[in-house]
């Protein structure tokens, strides 16, 4: 499985950025603080602007009108209404009809004025006047002409006390919006800047403009939400900052002009652009985050690149070397030299860790494909490299199957100590006769598998006689190794390997029947050695026969243990023809009536001869069914169907076939054809019908395999039954001529 190491190059990231986006962020925090801090001073500066109209206003006007006050009253000590009126001509033509005086008695009459326009201001403020003649005290108020091309203005009310203070005349003064504003005229204003004094209705009494581009806050309409919000504030002054119909963002401020209770009069408002500045501001935040940004891009991958060579490139390797350490590649190593610190450290221990990983490894992998008694490689190791073995360029692939003979003797003997010795001497001799030129496998507990690679059948002969050679020489304690063996050969990619290990197990029972070394493998060889004396047909039909019969067993699944004792009954099957006289087993010709009965007596004869011996007392009933027929026609007994043991049927099919096949002295062979044609026409009757159907399949298989196939009945066969003849018991096989 691969391993993703971004996720610790993520970390090593996400480290990096929370130290530097922090930093980052105060840049920007920073920034937004300076355009903020910026804003609010220009607000102040508004505000601090628009607080000194208002107080510039406010004191203003009283002071005014308490100048004119004194100009009026100044002129004469005697109330002389022309010199009053003389008076006020020459102030109101000083300050250039910026304004209009007037002398007003406690019963409203004008005395003296102006202007005509004070009637109807004065009756627009009756209650204002008659509050001023009251409270004594100085009254000022918006006035709003009520006819066409009248001046709005600020009336201002300045009681007069006479020497019992009581109030008899009040001198009242109109100021125009030029003078209104006059006290502005010695401030450095920004550009673009509008005054305005409003009633509380938000109507135009007085407003002034630093330039055309100058807009006031009665400007639009769309400014009400403005307007409201700025005359609604609690202190009486606030600043707020939008941007306008023409696109322009302007600070706007508003002071409240109260009278002497508080009340509010009028509002002065004061607009002034500030996008300029608000540009400045940002600009200035925008250069610092930009900086901060360009140190951030510079310490970052700098950062990065550092903690990466330091860091994330050995842990890399040692991930790329851990994934291939997992993948079985047992050498990898990080090697020296090694980082200092704790990356190093840890590129030490893994070489250490590999090591002994690769130790362990082998010696598990060596444990898992080995057996630990013998050294041999076991079963597991021979099915791992089953498909390498089956591969096309291997063959002829020859097999070879190998049983200890008498090992169950030597454990109950000598005890299992002996027997394991027997096995690993077996095992020895083995391996040394193969060499270089296969495998050789413990395939159980007493079997041993070689694979030939590459060899033929000849090759597998060859070697199975080296093989029984060397047991011989190899010494008899505690009893000498005695192996059976049998070969297989696959020669074509369309035979799968178990089919040819199935057929090196058969041909090893087969062997293993014949062994000398065993009490029952004596009895058997002299057994044969009676028959053979008896009669040199018999010995060559039982070898055809005992191929033949494990053949079709094995092809409908007999045991073993089964197919053990059909290869003796092949084998065996006629023993009785022992007690046959040689005149009628030799005879040329037909047997008489007489001669047939005496012949008829011969499974009874054999099934006595194996009923005395404990070995082989087994198989005398099949002996002795071994002539019967499927119908109940056969002798001796004349039983019929399944009543006729398995083996003495599978053996009455492959008997007739071989006899009809061989020549005889009173006949000469049919060919294979025609006896196949005569078991298929007597099946049901003398055959069990099943069994014949299986057999003629088997025969059909054989015609079509290889040539090897056949080589193993003519040569193959002989080699096992000169196993028997040799007095050394170690038959020689002819070697190669080729």
């Amino acid at each position: 499985m691969k391993v993703n190491t971004s996720r610790l190059q993520c970390r090593m990231m996400l480290l990096i950025l929370l130290m530097a986006v922090p930093l980052l962020a105060a840049s920007v925090q920073n920034g937004f603080s300076q355009r903020k801090a910026m804003v609010q001073q220009i607000e102040m500066q508004g505000l601090d602007l628009l607080g000194y109209m208002e107080s510039a206003m406010s004191m203003g006007l009283k002071r005014n009108i308490e100048t004119i006050a004194m100009v009026v009253l100044g002129e004469g000590e005697d109330f002389d209404i022309e010199a009053k009126q003389r008076a006020i001509d020459k102030i109101v033509a000083k300050t250039g009809n910026r304004l209009d005086i007037a002398i007003i008695d406690d019963r409203g009459r004008i005395l003296a004025s102006s202007t005509t326009q004070f009637d109807s201001a004065l009756l627009a403020d009756k209650e204002r006047l008659q509050e001023a003649l009251l409270t004594g005290q100085i009254s000022f108020g918006v006035h709003k002409p009520d006819h066409a091309g009248g001046r709005p203005g600020v009336l201002l009310l300045y009681p007069v006390f006479d020497a019992d203070n009581s109030a008899t005349f009040v001198v009242a003064a109109l100021l125009y919006e030029e003078l209104l504003f006059s006290s502005l005229s010695n401030v450095d204003l920004p550009a673009d800047v509008a005054f305005e004094l409003v009633d509380l209705n938000w109507d135009v009494v007085a407003h002034r403009e630093t330039s055309d581009r100058a807009l006031g806050l009665t400007a639009s309409p769309d400014l009400g939400d403005v307007r409201q919000k700025l005359a609604f504030s609690v202190d009486g002054g606030l600043s707020e900052v939008s941007k306008w119909e023409d696109g322009v963002k302007r600070l706007a401020g508003i002071k409240t002009v109260t009278d002497y209770r508080g009340n509010p009069v009028f509002y002065v408002t004061a607009t002034m652009p500030i996008g300029a500045d608000l540009t400045r501001a940002t600009i200035l935040s925008f250069y610092q985050v930009v900086v901060m940004l360009g140190v951030s891009l510079i310490v970052i991958p700098v950062t990065w690149g550092l903690m990466n060579k330091q860091f994330v490139e050995p842990v890399n390797r040692l991930v790329d070397l851990a994934e291939d350490l997992g993948s079985g590649h047992m050498d990898a190593r990080h090697g020296e030299p090694y980082e200092a610190g704790e990356v190093g450290e840890l590129a030490k221990a893994f070489d250490e860790m590999a090591e002994a990983l690769k130790e362990r490894s082998e010696e598990l992998e060596y444990l898992s494909f080995h057996d630990s008694l013998t050294g041999a490689y076991n079963r597991t190791y021979i099915e791992s490299i089953s498909e390498e073995l089956a591969c096309e360029e291997n063959l002829p692939t020859t097999i070879i199957l190998g049983d200890i003979n008498g090992l169950k003797m030597v454990n109950d003997t000598y005890g299992h100590q002996a027997g394991n010795e027997l096995i690993v001497r077996a095992g020895a001799i083995i391996q040394q006769c193969v060499g270089d030129s296969g495998v050789v496998a413990r395939w159980g507990g007493d079997e041993f598998i070689i694979v030939l690679p590459n060899a033929p059948m000849r090759s597998g002969l060859l070697l199975c006689n080296r093989i029984r050679s060397a047991c011989e020489s190899s010494g008899h304690y505690p009893a000498a190794p005695s192996i059976a063996l049998g070969v297989a050969t696959r020669m074509a990619a369309e035979q799968s390997i178990m089919d040819t290990l199935v057929s090196a197990e058969s041909r090893m029972y087969r062997n293993k029947f014949l062994d000398t070394s065993s009490a029952r493998g004596t009895l058997l060889y002299s057994l044969r050695r009676a028959l053979a004396e008896s009669t040199h047909e018999t010995e060559e039909h039982s070898s055809r026969m005992c191929f033949l019969a494990l053949e079709l067993g094995s092809m409908i699944g007999l045991s073993s243990n089964t197919l053990d004792d059909l290869a003796i009954l092949a084998s065996f099957h006629d023993i009785g023809k022992i007690g046959i006289p040689d005149s009628i087993l030799q005879k040329p010709g037909p047997l008489t009536d007489e001669e047939w009965k005496v012949m008829k007596a011969h499974p009874e004869i054999g099934a006595r001869i194996v009923g005395g011996s404990y070995e082989l007392s087994h198989i005398s009933e099949s002996i002795l069914s071994h002539h019967e027929r499927w119908d109940g026609e056969g002798y001796p007994e004349g039983v019929g169907g399944d009543e006729i043991p398995l083996i003495s049927r599978i053996l009455a099919i492959v008997d007739a076939y071989d006899a009809m096949t061989s020549d005889r002295t009173y006949r000469k062979a049919m060919s294979r054809e025609e006896a196949l044609a005569e078991i298929a026409r007597c099946s049901g009757t003398q055959f069990d019908p099943d069994l014949v159907e299986m057999f003629l399949t088997m025969m059909e298989e054989m015609a079509r395999s290889e040539e090897d196939e056949m080589d193993w009945l003519t040569a193959g066969m002989q080699w096992y039954e000169g196993l028997g003849d040799c007095d050394s018991g170690v038959p020689k096989m002819p070697e190669d001529e080729a």
